[in-house]
């Protein structure tokens, strides 16, 4: 359970703007959710996780996605270096693309823009032996599933895999692994 201060998470999702008006009619005529009247939201599918990683968004403003490498990286080899590195960023990409499609289930536009900033500075990070790290496959799932056409984050993920694929990334069959719409769209 979480305890949210109403008038901020209203003025900053429109999802629960409409959710936690008093019940009865607003002034389209619309009905309102019985959920104002209570002012208790249950929302069974979704990961407490995110919500609290969208809390810390729209309370402080910062995203405490990152997480660091268990070990002293110094000491690992070069291949051990690079997976775990891998792991990290992959953990962020993870949270990050979870955290946008909740955004964009909560209509927070203001929210989705500073997730999609987080991305691009996760891409232009300076990783292990300087390398940067794009999002795999499990990213630009959940990005492509719970997203609409059109959506900014799916058309950076498509741009950025556009730009870096090459003639193998298709034929070697890596495409069956990723969301249909972001292959057609790559």
């Amino acid at each position: 359970s979480f305890f949210v201060h109403q008038n901020l998470i209203t003025s900053c999702s429109h999802f629960f703007a409409k959710a936690l008006k008093k019940y009865g009619k607003d002034e389209d005529g619309d009905n309102m959710w019985l959920e104002g009247e209570e002012g208790v939201i249950k929302m069974p599918t979704d990961e407490p996780t995110i919500f609290a990683n969208y809390l810390q968004l729209i309370y402080r403003g910062y995203l405490p996605i990152g997480k660091s490498i268990d070990e002293d990286i110094s000491t690992m080899s070069e291949t051990e270096g690079l997976v775990a590195t891998k792991e990290v960023v992959n953990y962020e990409y993870v949270a990050l693309s979870k955290l946008h499609v909740f955004c964009e289930k909560v209509r927070d536009t203001q929210a989705k823009a500073s997730v999609i900033i987080a991305f691009l500075e996760a891409s232009l990070k300076k990783r292990h032996n300087g390398c940067t790290c794009s999002p795999e496959a499990a990213t630009i799932t959940i990005i492509f599933g719970g997203t609409m056409a059109g959506d900014p984050l799916r058309e950076l993920c498509a741009d950025w895999y556009a730009l870096q694929a090459d003639n193998n990334w298709f034929q070697a069959g890596t495409a069956a692994k990723y969301h249909p719409e972001f292959v057609f769209d790559v």
